[in-house]
This record gives structure tokens, C-alpha cells and sequence, in this order.
């Protein structure tokens, strides 16, 4: 009886340092610095982990802060994996700069190394405003403000968010919310899952959404929206505006110049549109107020359809 209780204690406390072992977590920081006198462009390059990028008018350097975790193993092992098999550099690149902050996954001996492992590397990065800025991520949210030299993401997963950028803005991303806030330029996004919420866009959008909500509001130029599934509100549309849409709600109210929809199914709201209006519609209420052109219903599909405050011809086909 003894030795069974013996045994047993030794397997519980077995378990016990296998399961601190797995819980353990080993962080470190590092600060990496490039003199931008001479440079135009940030490329950055990381794998898991959160992102901020913040361009100052007073940096004359490009500043970057790592904060690197592992966690299931020892300090020392933490240590050792660290030292083999990540990469966390700054350096020039012709004109520009490019930090690259990965862990080398897609090497053999490193993914079985980690394959029970949790990696990361948190960044920091302050820079000169007026750079060129592209950033490839594998997941972790991104956060970019204050940039002024143009803004392209390709993004695997996680959250992004952009405030106050001049420049043209490409985001492509996978999954994870968009957030997009103040741009003086041509906004694109290419989204695979998540809301999109843009505003406050000085020049035209262009969004390829496969499915989640979609806000826009506060553009002066077109809007071109390819949608597969959510609810779509555009609000304060200074141009024309184009949606393809599959399924879902949709509200479009303040436009400036035409409104043309494609629509699958959903009930439509159609207000305080500017110029003409064109319709062909799968299913769904299809309800238009105040129109200072044409509007004219292509297919109405299934479901109700009413007409009101329209100044120019309105014609309804099918």
C-alpha cells in the first residue's frame, strides 16, 4: 500500500512539473535603431504577433521595440530556441529599410521543436512619417497611424487598423476586422472574413469583401464594392457608386452621383441619392426616396418594391 501511494505521488508530481513546464513563459526585450536620413522606404516583415507602426515628425531614426515570447518550455530552453531559430533584424535595403521579426516555422527541425510551443514577437515601431510603408504579417493585430507615404498590408489574420495616412492605402487581408480612419488617397481592401468599417477617405474605394459587415461613410470620390455575404451601410458619398452584393441588408443614403446595385438577396434601402438609379435585385424589399435623376428597376425579383421622391423617368422592367 505504501508503494502504491509512493508511485502515485511521484506521478502526480510528474504531471505537476510537466503541466509548469507547458504553463511557463519566457519574455525579452530588444530595441533596434536605423539612422533615416537616406531612406524612403520601411519594408516590414513578421510572423505572430501584434504590430504598431507610428510615424513622428520629430524621428530621425527609424526605432523599432521587440518584446519576444515563448511559452512551454524553461528559460534556458526558451533561450536556445531564440538564439536558433529567429530572426529579428533591421537593416538597409537600397533606399529603404527592412525589418524582418520571424521564427524560422517552416524549417523541419525548428517546427518539431515547437510544434507544442507558443511563439511570438510584439513590435514597436516609430518612424519618419513620410516613409513608404509595407508590412507582411502572418497573424497578430496591426495598428499604423500618422504615415504619409503610402500604406500596402498583406495579412494573414488579426485585426488592422489604420488612422490618419497620406497616400494611396492597399490592404489585403484574410481574416480579422479592418478599421480605416482618415486616408488622403485611394483606398483598396481585399477581405477574406471580418467587418470593414471605413470613413473619412479623400479619394476613391474599392473593397472585395467575402463575408462580414461593411460600413463605409465619408468618401468624396467613387465607391466600388464587390460583397459576398453581411450587411452593407454606405453613408456620404461624394461620387458614384457601384455594389455587387450576394447576400445581406443594404442602406445606401447621400450619394453624390449614381448609384447602380447588383443584389442577390436582401432587403435594399436606396436615399438621398444625387443623380440616377439602377436596380436588378434576386429577392428582397427593394424601397427608393428622393432621387434627383432617373431610377430604373432592371429585376425586382421577389419581395416588395416601393418608389418615392424621384424627379427624373422611373421605369421598372421586371
Amino acid at each position: 500500500m505504501a508503494r502504491k501511494t509512493l508511485l502515485s505521488l511521484v506521478a502526480c508530481g510528474a504531471i505537476g512539473l510537466l503541466a509548469l513546464a507547458h504553463a511557463a513563459e519566457y519574455n525579452e526585450t530588444r530595441e533596434m535603431s536605423l539612422p533615416a536620413a537616406e531612406l524612403s522606404t520601411l519594408d516590414i516583415a513578421c510572423g505572430a504577433g501584434a504590430l504598431e507602426v507610428t510615424g513622428d515628425p520629430e524621428a530621425e531614426a527609424v526605432r523599432v521595440m521587440a518584446r519576444i515570447g515563448v511559452r512551454g518550455v524553461s528559460k534556458e530552453r526558451a533561450k536556445e530556441l531564440l538564439a536558433e531559430g529567429l530572426t529579428l533584424t533591421l537593416v538597409p535595403k537600397g533606399s529603404g529599410a527592412k525589418l524582418v521579426a520571424e521564427f524560422k516555422e517552416e524549417r523541419g527541425w525548428f517546427r518539431r521543436a515547437t510544434r507544442d510551443l507558443t511563439t511570438w514577437v510584439d513590435l514597436t515601431v516609430v518612424a519618419p512619417p513620410d516613409l513608404a510603408l509595407e508590412i507582411q504579417d502572418g497573424s497578430g493585430d496591426i495598428h499604423v497611424k500618422t504615415m504619409c507615404g503610402g500604406l500596402t498590408v498583406r495579412d494573414g489574420s488579426g485585426d488592422l487598423v489604420v488612422e490618419e495616412v497620406r497616400g494611396a492605402v492597399d490592404l489585403i487581408d484574410g481574416s480579422g476586422d479592418i478599421r480605416v480612419v482618415g486616408v488622403e488617397g485611394d483606398l483598396s481592401v481585399q477581405d477574406g472574413s471580418g467587418d470593414v468599417d471605413a470613413e473619412k477617405i479623400a479619394g476613391a474605394v474599392v473593397v472585395q469583401d467575402g463575408s462580414g459587415e461593411l460600413r463605409i461613410a465619408g468618401v468624396t470620390a467613387d465607391v466600388r464594392v464587390t460583397d459576398g455575404s453581411g450587411e452593407i451601410s454606405l453613408q456620404d458619398i461624394g461620387g458614384n457608386v457601384h455594389i455587387t452584393d450576394g447576400s445581406g441588408g443594404l442602406d445606401v443614403a447621400e450619394v453624390t452621383g449614381d448609384v447602380e446595385v447588383t443584389d442577390g438577396s436582401g432587403d435594399m434601402r436606396l436615399r438621398a441619392i444625387g443623380a440616377n438609379v439602377q436596380v436588378r435585385d434576386g429577392s428582397g424589399d427593394i424601397k427608393i426616396d428622393t432621387v434627383a435623376g432617373d431610377a430604373t428597376i432592371l429585376s425586382a425579383g421577389s419581395g416588395g418594391c416601393t418608389i418615392s421622391g424621384v424627379q427624373g423617368r422611373v421605369e421598372q422592367r421586371g
